[in-house]
């Protein structure tokens, strides 16, 4: 079974040492935004651990599902990476029939009821080709 290490990485004391462990452990992938808010911002750190792991484990910047297409390709150009984790989504149409329109479940901060999240296929392949293009 592969195993991917989570972004709990992030938040390592020491992030080289962490790698070490995770390769040491047998670890195929670590889940990161290289210890900042972002994977943009944790490009340099990435980058380093790319070329530190020398295929030992995969290094995967976890870039979330709103990051621009010039922004994933710069993300994989500046780091080097093999491989990067997305979650483009959308909202579609819940197929219940019988709607409340009187009562409201969520706050302003949560998605409305009546949609589900579904993963954006026209995203994913748009995401697919800036990365491909990327020299």
């Amino acid at each position: 079974m592969s195993v991917t290490f989570h972004r709990a990485f992030d938040v390592a004391r020491d992030a080289h040492r962490a790698l070490l462990d995770c390769v040491d452990l047998g670890i195929d992938r670590i889940l990161t935004t290289g210890q900042e808010a972002t994977a943009l911002e944790g490009t340099t750190l990435i980058g380093a651990l790319v070329a530190e792991a020398a295929e030992r484990t995969i290094v995967m910047p976890a870039a979330g599902g709103d990051v621009a297409d010039h922004i994933l390709a710069r993300i994989v150009r500046e780091t080097g990476v093999s491989e990067i984790s997305v979650c483009p989504q959308t909202a579609i149409d819940s197929p219940m029939t019988f709607r409340n329109a009187r009562c409201y479940m969520g706050g302003q901060l949560r998605p409305p009821e009546y949609h589900l999240p579904a993963l954006d296929a026209g995203r994913v392949r748009a995401m697919v080709a800036a990365v491909a293009s990327t020299p």
